[in-house]
């Protein structure tokens, strides 16, 4: 008996997870700041700031391109929450 093609898939490959993680990493390092502020070590501060803003840019640019492999809504959805 042939399987069915409408059957969801069950594992999710890495590429759908990446954006999720490089967030959550983003977001940790943005939390992580503050301590390091307010201890009065700016350097390190300004650091990790900067490390999620650019963690968050790459989240982005790789959850458009996974959305756009994936699905035809992806790109439209992106400009929408941009704009």
């Amino acid at each position: 008996m042939p399987d069915t093609p409408n059957k969801a898939p069950t594992e999710f490959a890495l590429i759908q997870l990446l954006p999720n993680m490089l967030t959550i990493v983003a977001i940790c390092a943005g939390l992580s700041a503050h301590p390091g502020g307010f201890r009065g070590d700016y350097a390190t501060a300004v650091l990790l700031i900067l490390a999620a803003a650019v963690l968050d840019g790459t989240s982005t640019v790789v959850s458009r391109g996974s959305w756009a492999a994936t699905a035809r809504l992806g790109p439209s959805w992106i400009r929408l929450r941009i704009s």
